[in-house]
């Protein structure tokens, strides 16, 4: 599920994960082979302010 967009970047949450700590994948939209993931939102919300 798709809950956060910045140009074709697009984060989801690994539905297939039921433990209330999903994975946060993030894909390029434009180029499906780059992407990285984080192991909770917490860690994904870190590296996005850390990095803006």
């Amino acid at each position: 599920m798709e809950f956060a967009r910045d140009g074709d970047w697009a984060a989801c949450f690994d539905l297939t994960d039921h433990s209330g700590e999903p994975k946060v994948f993030v894909y390029d939209l434009g180029n499906k082979e780059n992407f990285y993931e984080k192991e909770n939102f917490d860690q994904w919300l870190r590296f996005v302010l850390n990095n803006t």
